[in-house]
């Protein structure tokens, strides 16, 4: 399926398309000295394809990328097949409160990031769009118990104003802070299984 900016509805004219998806090795491959690869990929990595063992290792440890492959719109859906459809039937049973943590550190290593970027850099304004993305889906699965992947409204202008540099990067950080508190003050009543 198509991930990125067109799958979080913050895609602009001449976007890239980024591409991920789950292949099959056939059982026999496993019984090669040589092991199947676990993941193929384009050289800018616009395309990444797992295999289903990597991918499910993913899923399981909550990994946001491999998640968003289970919730994507379905405008958003390339190829589907009826084993990766019983999959996302079942989708639920990769969620926990860890998927919580991941998202919420995946958002914190975006600081980083932005940190090492010039102050009104495009690349640092991208990274601060995705701390608060990441963010804002793990309150949602704090809240409802599921990742947002695409994002509508009011959070989707919100999105694309800090990816414009509308906002200062003091700014952003307290809508951080505010969103992890909010984070931390619903694990309580999260709906999610500890693991």
């Amino acid at each position: 399926g198509v991930v990125g900016s067109r799958a979080y509805g913050t895609n602009r004219p001449g976007s890239d398309e980024d591409v991920r998806g789950v292949f099959l090795v056939p059982p026999v491959e496993y019984a090669l000295l040589a092991a199947p690869p676990a993941q193929v990929s384009d050289a800018r990595n616009d395309r990444v394809y797992y295999s289903l063992r990597r991918f499910a290792e993913l899923a399981a440890a909550s990994n946001p990328n491999a998640l968003e492959l289970f919730w994507l719109p379905s405008d958003c859906v390339l190829l589907d097949s009826p084993r990766f459809a019983r999959l996302r039937e079942n989708r639920a049973l990769f969620l926990s409160r860890r998927a919580v943590d991941t998202h919420v550190g995946y958002a914190l290593a975006q600081i980083k990031k932005a940190r090492g970027c010039n102050k009104r850099d495009e690349k640092r304004a991208k990274n601060m769009m995705h701390l608060v993305r990441l963010l804002l889906s793990g309150r949602n699965l704090v809240r409802h118990g599921e990742p947002i992947v695409r994002f509508e409204g009011a959070e989707r202008d919100r999105l694309l104003s800090i990816r414009d540099g509308a906002w200062s990067f003091g700014d952003i950080m307290s809508l951080a802070d505010s969103l992890q508190a909010d984070i931390r003050d619903g694990l309580a009543a999260c709906p999610l299984p500890t693991e």
